[in-house]
């Protein structure tokens, strides 16, 4: 993966689901990628298999570009799978990224939970029915948590939730409401989610 948030978010998901946990290990952003796998490979070359390892991206520029590098590139001492996050409904298109495979109201009430300590106004329940509206449904949701929390708070400092330490913030807060809460509803609400986890696990 690309950061210890999605390493983080990955565990709480799959423990809660009561599902094996991997050894995730954490690239360092998307372009550091290519480097990582070559000293995996070198690390890898004298096994007497060949270890599985799937590199999951964001459907970002950046994501879309080392993906179309290394999907055909063949290994000799790896077996490379790489796969893109998807949304927490199953939907594909670009741009999304991992926060957006978070089930929507986690994202929202850890988003609440930062916005409450700073004493700004929250994400309302009228705001997050525009989340899939045609204005927004494309848009990666950090870009729509910051829009939205400008809007509801014009007196103050717009956040910057796309901001690294943000991300790193909402990530820690889902993780923590993730690993308190009774996931069965939002599964048969957004079972995409538990369906991408079997995948990455190779699970049937």
């Amino acid at each position: 993966v690309e950061g210890q948030g999605d390493k983080d978010l990955f565990i709480s998901l799959m423990k809660r689901f009561n599902l094996p946990v991997p050894n995730i290990l954490v690239g360092g952003g998307v372009t550091k990628f290519p480097g990582y796998l070559r000293f995996l490979e070198e690390f890898c070359s004298e096994l007497e298999y060949k270890p599985k390892i799937i590199a999951i991206f964001d459907r970002d520029s950046e994501g879309r570009q080392v993906f179309n590098s290394l999907k055909s590139r063949h290994y000799d001492d790896i077996d490379l799978d790489c796969k893109y996050i998807v949304r927490f409904d199953g939907e594909t298109h670009n741009n999304i990224e991992l926060e957006d495979f978070i089930y929507p109201d986690t994202l929202y009430d850890a988003t609440n939970r930062i916005l409450r300590k700073k004493k700004y106004k929250g994400i309302k329940k009228s705001d997050r029915t525009k989340r899939i509206s045609i204005a927004y449904n494309k848009n990666p949701i950090l870009d729509f948590l910051t829009e939205i929390s400008k809007q509801n708070n014009p007196e103050k400092v717009s956040i910057d939730f796309s901001k690294e330490s943000m991300k790193m913030i909402l990530t820690n807060e889902c993780c923590q409401i993730i690993e308190q809460s009774d996931l069965s509803k939002m599964n048969m609400e957004y079972p995409e989610v538990f369906v991408f986890l079997k995948d990455i696990l190779r699970i049937p």
